[in-house]
C-alpha cells in the first residue's frame, strides 16, 4: 500500500519543508497553496506522479473544502492531513483588514479543512491529522492580537477533536504543533527572536511527532520550558510585559 498524505500550505517555510521531507520518506503527496511555482520544483524533482498539486485559498473556505475533498478522492487513501496554511501580522492599530484575513484563514480556513478530514478519517476508520498552531496560542498579544487568538482556537479545537476520537474509541490522532520561532518569511518580520529553527529541521520534529501518535509537540522541543513558563506567569505580571 502506497503511502499517501496531503499538505495545505505548502510553498513556503514550514510547509514547503513538510511536503519535500514526506516526498524523501516515499511517500505521495497531495500539495495545495495559492502560489503553485514552488511545488512544481518538487514536482520537477519527484516527479507528478508522486507530487500532485493544487491551487487552494484557505480564505474561500467553501471552495478549499471541495478542493479537499476531490483531492483525496484522487489520492484514493491519505494517511495523513496536514493543516499547515495560516497568516500572522504585526498589528498594533488593529487594521480590520488584517485582523479578517487573519480570521478567515487560520480560523474559518482551518475549521472547514478540519471538518474534512475529520469526517474523511472518521470514515476510513484511521488517520493522523496535524494541525499547525504556535508557541502563541498559550497566551494573548498586544500586536498580534488576533493572530496569538486564532492559534488559541486551532489548539484548542484540536484538542477537541482527540476527545472526539476518544469517546468514538477510533485510532485517529490530531497532532497539535506549538512551533516557536521558525525562519519563515513571517517571522523575519519581527523585532525580536531567538532558538530560531529552520524550516527543515522543524519538518523533521512534526513528522516524528505525526508518526509517534503525539497529540502534543513544541518545535523545537527547548521551547516546553517556554511554554511552561508562559502557563504558570501570573496575568498581572503577564499584562505588563
Amino acid at each position: 500500500m502506497s503511502k499517501n498524505a496531503i499538505v495545505i500550505g505548502a510553498s513556503s517555510g514550514i510547509g514547503f519543508a513538510l511536503t519535500q521531507s514526506l516526498l524523501e520518506r516515499s511517500f505521495v503527496v497531495g500539495a495545495c497553496s495559492r502560489h503553485l511555482e514552488p511545488l512544481q520544483i518538487l514536482q520537477e524533482k519527484f516527479s507528478r506522479k508522486r507530487c500532485l498539486v493544487q491551487r487552494m485559498d484557505v480564505t474561500e473556505a467553501e471552495q478549499a473544502s471541495r478542493t479537499l475533498e476531490a483531492l483525496i478522492g484522487q489520492l484514493s487513501d491519505v494517511q495523513l492531513i496536514i493543516l499547515n496554511a495560516g497568516v500572522g501580522h504585526l498589528n498594533p492599530d488593529l487594521d480590520w483588514k488584517l485582523e479578517e484575513e487573519v480570521i478567515k484563514t487560520n480560523v474559518l480556513g482551518f475549521t472547514a479543512l478540519a471538518c474534512v478530514a475529520t469526517k474523511y478519517f472518521e470514515k476510513r476508520g484511521e488517520g493522523r491529522l496535524v494541525g499547525i498552531s504556535s508557541i502563541s496560542a498559550l497566551r494573548g498579544s498586544r500586536q498580534a492580537t488576533s493572530y496569538a487568538a486564532s492559534k488559541a482556537y486551532i489548539s484548542n479545537y484540536l484538542e477537541g477533536l482527540n476527545q472526539r476520537f476518544v469517546h468514538a474509541g477510533l485510532p485517529i490522532v490530531a497532532t497539535d504543533v506549538q512551533p516557536g520561532f521558525v525562519d519563515t518569511p513571517m517571522s523575519r518580520k519581527l523585532p525580536r527572536r531567538f532558538w530560531v529553527a529552520t524550516p527543515e529541521n522543524a519538518a523533521q520534529e512534526i513528522l516524528d511527532a505525526a508518526e509517534r501518535r503525539r497529540r502534543q509537540v513544541y518545535v523545537t522541543g527547548r521551547w516546553a520550558s517556554v511554554a511552561w513558563l508562559l502557563k504558570r506567569m501570573p496575568r498581572s505580571l503577564y499584562l505588563r510585559m
